[in-house]
Parts: structure tokens; sequence; C-alpha cells
């Protein structure tokens, strides 16, 4: 009976989408995905798209991550690999926990900072690492506002985006981007649309390939801070409010 809703409700959904699309006269998507999406919906209007930019404008502060890594740190040497997002199956939040063992097995000085999740999920992941002894190299944090996060991942060292699916671009790798923190991504279409190997180490959408590259980034601290100031330098160059509201009123331009 739930599925036989869920069913409907989303037929629904998909009806209405349509109906909205082909009578609006101007769609913006965030990304080319959603923009193919609306063409092929037939619109009566004009289709663009238009990159996310960060969740928050708030910049981060070198006093606030540091006492947020000296909060999160058990030593001064530990390495600190930070995911932001749900634990939907899509983000690929069980083939991050499944690389986790994998990593320190290696290396036990990678501490890893998972931000997202509610509280029945986070207590689940923690149950399973405590019986592989492992919870103790992990940090939930759970929700945090979107004006706190830049803080912490400013204090990352590592930030990872280990998506399995998906045809639009992660919010969250604008968020990296604007930490200026190197990201260990999974090789899938979502992430290659605004990641490459100039801002990015890419992992085969599998825990041991996962785990190999953050163990790579974990080693080269010359290459943490290459794929860090890569990806900080497009978001000052392109990713940002400014240039997102310069192509938002081009866009609105086209309705005169």
């Amino acid at each position: 009976r739930k599925g036989l809703l869920r069913n409907l409700v989303l037929s629904l959904y998909a009806s209405m989408e349509k109906y909205t699309i082909r009578r609006t006269d101007l769609v913006i998507g965030t990304g080319p995905g959603l923009a193919d999406q609306a063409r092929r919906m037939g619109p009566k209007g004009e289709v663009t798209a238009i990159f996310d930019i960060p969740s928050s404008l708030v910049e981060a502060t070198e006093a606030g991550a540091s006492a947020l890594a000296t909060e999160l740190k058990q030593t001064d040497d530990e390495i600190i690999a930070t995911f932001v997002g749900s634990f939907a199956v899509y983000q690929g939040i069980d083939l991050l926990f499944a690389s986790i063992p994998k990593v320190l097995a290696k290396n036990s000085k990678v501490r890893f900072v998972i931000i997202g999740g509610n509280d029945e999920e986070i207590e689940q992941q923690r149950s399973a690492l405590a019986k592989q002894g492992l919870n103790k190299h992990v940090s939930f944090i759970g929700k945090v506002p979107p004006d706190t996060l830049p803080d912490y991942l400013h204090a990352a060292d590592i930030l990872l985006a280990p998506r399995h699916s998906g045809v639009n671009t992660p919010l969250k790798i604008l968020d990296y981007f604007k930490a200026g923190r190197a990201i260990v991504a999974t090789d899938v279409a979502s992430n290659r649309l605004i990641l490459n190997e100039a801002t990015a180490l890419f992992a085969e959408p599998n825990a041991e390939s996962y785990a190999e590259k953050i163990l790579e980034l974990a080693h080269d601290k010359k290459l943490r801070t290459m794929l860090g100031q890569n990806g900080h330098r497009l978001y000052k160059e392109k990713y940002n409010f400014q240039s997102f509201k310069s192509l938002l009123e081009n866009a609105y331009k086209t309705l005169d």
C-alpha cells in the first residue's frame, strides 16, 4: 500500500512538473543534466543552466577552523578527512564507511569527520564502527547550519565526495572549492561535471579504490595543497555569488 501511494505521488509530481515547464517562459536548471531534462519536456520558453553556489556566503576564519581542528583531533599529527551530506544511498555513504577500515588499517592517523545524518543513522554507523574497534577514529557531527560549515571544511585536510550516481553537480563540491581543500571523488558523471584531475583525486566507485586515494592524499601534503588551491581558484574566478548574479541577470533579460 505504501508503495502504491508513493508511486501515485511521484506520478502526480512528474505530471505537475511537466505541465509547469511546458507553460513557463524561462527554465533555469542548476546544471546541464537538469537543463536537458527540462528541454525533453518541450518547454514553451528558453532553458538555461546556471551553476549553484556554495551553501553559505560566510567565509571561514583561521581562528574558527583552528579551534575546530584542535577540538576534533586526538593528536596534532592527525589528518582530517571530512564528508558532508545526507546518508542517502546515492551519496555513497555505504562506500565511504566500507573504505574507513581499509584506510585505518594502513594509516591510523586519519580522522574521519562525518557531517550530516539523523540520530538513528548516526547511531547505526557508530555501532558498526564500535564492533570493529574503529569508533574512536570517527567523529560524527550531525547536521550543522550552513554558516557554520565553512569553518568545519577549512579545518579539514581532505574532503570526501563518494557519490554513486546522479546527473547534477553535488552542491557540496562548491562548498569544498570555497574551503580550498583537496577532494577525493568517485569517478562518476555527477562529480565529473565540475571536477577534473586538477581539482580532485578520482577513485573508482568501490571501497578499495576510494581508500587507496584517501591514503594517497593523506601521505602527500604537497598534492593536497595543490588540489585545494586549484579548487579555491575556481571558486574565486567562477563559482561565486557575483558570477551567479550576473548569469541570473542575463537570463532574466531574455524575458524582455
